[in-house]
């Protein structure tokens, strides 16, 4: 947690950056910094004065919730708050520590939320760690609220609209997973509403309520349950407006049915009202109050209310600087019992009530000026009904004694009541007297104006119990300091600078009257130790954020500094050094913890974010570059004031990176596996690109990473697939299958490839490809019929037997060795045996070839059956 403080008291303090958004979180809902709807933890700052709050918005994804928690800053109290999409407040945590807070079932899926993290005391860096769940199968993930086919809105922006017609409307509600319902509904011109719930069965006595409410969200009406009754716009004029319907469930959950509906309001008592001439009803609340204005003489006004039709109406008035006001009313009605209240302009804050039984009830501003703001006046009908008269009057209340003949601080009179008519007082040191009551003169102002560089300290104190306060303001009235709870009572100026400026004190009767004495001393600053500094020989203040940084020259080596800081008047000293190349930075900080305790933080100049942080506490503290390379860079020193005030000593080293001096800074030579402090051993760099080869994934930069190059130190050599010792770039024969790679690539075989060669039919070493006689028979593969038979190449009769095996070559039916014996010619088919007698034995073989009886020898006609005779 401490690390978290100190890397956020360095980046944020200076320049905010809330949760990674590179600046503050927004101080409010319109401005605020919207945040991922996932799981995660930030981390952001506030401050003691110009930061007080954070918002962030998350919009959330439809059926899930969300769950926040908050982690103070050790010696701050943070405050933490989840907000609807309208601003209504879901839930808050006000731990001293660890606060937690969750969506608690209200419908936040598919809406806008809002987180606020606010300061209630001490300063720092917070940690917000968000978890979003899904609400999918929890009671009520399924709800059809009015038929709406989901849950009614949580607050007044997300009701569901109803028609403007009577109505029922069934609902589900759960105290601890959906306790709001909102409805919302356009009540017809000259008409009111009333609602009844049908049934709750699981209603329990005072576990859940249900409330009309005018269109500025003020109750108009409600009902706990379980015995329930009608809840009605009550005769407030609402026609033509917008109303809410909020059921709200405290402790029950189930199933709810109510009814709404419409009634004409002409000629219901009421219903043609006149109040102070508006011609209508009064403002039924705070935020709806009529306008009244009332002249400084006064003035009478006439109005209605009633117990039954419209119950209270409110007045609001703007009363002159430096007036008081009072009014009183009265009612025709005997039997009727009104009361009356005035209010500041909030409308929260009660100047004076009258809720007895007299008539008329008067209220006032006991005398004292309210002027230059608004007060709010309110009617109340307790029973009954009737018109009324209100008697306004006003009084100019200036140099008008409340009591007595005051003389506060000598003036002959009364202090002024406020900063407007304060009295003036000379800077001189010096003690005043002066008197108040907390009934009639409950403040006395006094100005001073400081010339010069001077502080001022101021203590009240009285000779009695009653309780006065006092409290030291500026000149546009915020409050430098304040004591309320002591006696004596003390402020100072602390160390808010009000050299050459208007400070006011204000003195205030919380009770009883009496005399005061007033002690005012005045300080001169330019003796104070703040006021004379010389940080690091600088002549000054070191300046005191990042954008006053003070620029300390350092030499190589030792440098020694002193400087001076204060937690509450000079908490943060900057200083801004230049790291020589090749060089490092480290910083010791010491102090008297019995004077002063502060810590250190160094940064980036470049982009403000931290290098190292130390916050021991002890009195010792020491940062270093911490393995990050500031060589050649400007860094920061944050020297935070964390308690007390006083002296601290710096020690900057400015260390080489190189001992040896060979070229090669320490880390590298670590890295590399060379010694750091030996000059002769420097780390290898085979490829001289700068990196090592130790920590080079390429030692041979052929593009190609070591641990996949056969040669990862020859640029030359990636592969050697025979596994030779001979790259593929060098060796002829890659895959030392006997092939050459030149003769495999002409050959179309692969020449990565052991078991792919190329075909060599008759293994002359000429591949078939481009071998001209594949069988070596002598006879070209052009001319040779059987390229691969080494003993056929001629096919006569084309009957893919080789002449050479083929008994009848032209595949006439007569073998080779009857036609050679027969004299015809084996090799043509057109060339057969003569066999005139078609005996089956061809005439050079038959001794009678016409089959005739004689002998061809004999036969004058060896052809011819018929003649063998020429006489």
């Amino acid at each position: 947690m401490v690390a978290l403080m100190l890397f956020s008291a360095f980046s944020a303090v200076v320049v905010a950056n809330d949760a990674g958004s590179g600046g503050d979180a927004g101080d409010s809902t319109s401005t605020a910094f919207y945040l991922p709807a996932s799981n995660d933890t930030y981390y952001g700052n506030l401050t003691s004065s110009t930061d007080e709050s954070d918002y962030y918005a998350i919009n959330m994804s439809t059926n899930t919730g969300i769950a926040a928690q908050l982690i103070s800053p050790s010696g701050a109290d943070f405050d933490l708050m989840l907000y609807s999409s309208s601003g209504s407040l879901i839930d808050s945590s006000y731990s001293t520590s660890v606060d937690d807070i969750t969506s608690n079932g209200s419908a936040v899926g598919g809406t806008t939320i809002y987180i606020e993290v606010t300061r209630w005391s001490g300063s720092g860096q917070y940690t917000l760690q968000i978890w979003i769940f899904s609400t999918a199968g929890q009671p009520g993930s399924n709800q059809d609220d009015a038929g709406s086919g989901s849950d009614a809105g949580s607050d007044a922006s997300t009701a569901i609209s109803l028609t403007a017609a009577n109505g029922t409307v069934d609902g589900w509600i759960s105290d601890q997973w959906d306790n709001n319902d909102w409805y919302s509904v356009t009540v017809p011109t000259d008409h009111y509403m009333f609602v009844d719930i049908i049934s709750f069965a699981n209603a329990s006595l005072y576990g859940s309520y249900i409330s009309i409410l005018d269109s500025a969200g003020s109750t108009i009406d409600s009902d706990w349950g379980n015995t329930w009754s009608t809840v009605s716009t009550n005769g407030s004029s609402v026609g033509g407006q917008t109303i809410y319907i909020q059921m709200h469930s405290s402790s029950d959950e189930g199933d709810y049915n109510f009814s709404y509906n419409f009634a004409s309001t002409a000629g219901q008592p009421g219903s043609n009202q006149d109040d102070a001439g508006t011609g209508g009803d009064a403002g039924n609340s705070a935020a709806s109050a009529t306008n009244l204005t009332v002249p400084v003489t006064g003035g009478n006004y006439t109005g209605w209310v009633s117990s039954n039709w419209d119950t209270e109406d409110w007045y609001r008035i703007t009363i002159p600087v430096n007036h008081t006001i009072w009014a009183d009313v009265s009612w025709t009605n005997t039997s009727a019992d009104f009361d009356v209240y005035m209010y500041d302009s909030t409308g929260l804050t009660t100047i004076d009530y009258a809720a007895g039984s007299a008539n008329p009830e008067m209220v006032s501003a006991n005398g004292t000026s309210v002027g230059g703001a608004d007060i709010l006046l309110r009617v109340r009908a307790y029973s009954g009904d009737s018109n009324y008269t209100m008697s306004i009057g006003m009084e100019n209340v200036t140099g008008v004694p409340t009591s007595g003949n005051q003389n506060d601080a000598n003036s002959g009179g009364d202090a002024g009541d406020n900063m407007s008519y304060a009295l003036d007082l000379p800077q001189t040191n010096a003690t005043y007297w002066g008197w108040f009551s907390n009934s009639d003169d409950i403040d006395d102002y006094y100005r001073l104006n400081i010339t010069g560089e001077y502080a001022i300290q101021a203590s009240l104190n009285w000779n009695n119990s009653d309780d006065y306060d006092i409290s030291l303001l500026d000149s546009s009235g915020s409050t430098i300091d304040y004591s309320w709870f002591d006696h004596p009572e003390n402020v100072t100026s602390g160390s808010t600078n009000v050299t050459n400026s208007t400070v006011y004190l204000w003195i205030n009767a919380w009770s009883g009257e009496g005399e005061y004495s007033l002690t005012i001393d005045f300080l001169d600053t330019t003796t104070l130790p703040v006021n004379n500094q010389n940080d690091s020989g600088s002549g000054g203040d070191a300046g005191d954020d990042v954008n006053d940084l003070t620029f300390i020259p350092l030499n190589i080596g030792q440098n020694d500094f002193t400087g001076w800081a204060s937690s509450s008047q000079d908490a943060n000293d900057f200083y801004e050094y230049t790291v020589p190349m090749d060089h490092g930075i480290a910083i010791e900080m010491t102090m008297d913890t019995n004077f002063f305790t502060g810590y250190l933080v160094l940064g980036w100049s470049s982009n403000l974010s931290t290098i190292d942080s130390s916050s021991t506490l002890n009195g010792y503290e020491m940062v270093t570059s911490n393995g990050s390379i500031v060589s050649g860079e400007d860094v920061i020193l944050r020297v935070v004031g964390y308690a007390g005030e006083g002296a601290y000593n710096l020690t900057v080293w400015i260390f080489t990176l190189d001992t040896d001096g060979d070229g090669f800074w320490d880390t590298v030579e670590l890295n590399c596996g060379s010694d750091p402090e030996d000059a002769n051993d420097v780390p290898t760099d085979n490829d001289a690109d700068g990196v090592c080869d130790a920590m080079d994934d390429d030692d041979d930069n052929d593009g190609v990473v070591d641990n996949d190059d056969a040669f990862p130190f020859d640029s030359n050599e990636t592969t050697d697939t025979d596994n030779d010792g001979v790259g593929n770039n060098a060796d002829e024969d890659d895959d030392g299958d006997g092939w050459s790679d030149a003769d495999e690539q002409t050959c179309g075989s692969n020449p990565t490839d052991a078991s792919s060669t190329p075909a060599d039919n008759d293994w002359d070493g000429i591949c078939d490809t481009m071998d001209d006689d594949d069988d070596d028979d002598g006879v070209l593969d052009v001319d040779d019929a059987f390229p691969f038979d080494a003993s056929e190449s001629v096919d006569t009769d084309n009957d893919g037997i080789g002449d050479n095996a083929d008994n009848d070559d032209d595949g006439d039916g007569f073998t080779d060795g009857v036609e050679t014996d027969c004299l015809s010619d084996p090799l043509d088919q057109t060339s057969v045996p003569e066999d005139t007698d078609a005996d089956g034995q061809c005439n050079e073989e038959d001794a009678d070839d016409d089959n005739d009886g004689r002998a061809d020898i004999t036969d004058a006609f060896p052809l011819d059956v018929n003649e063998w005779t020429d006489t």
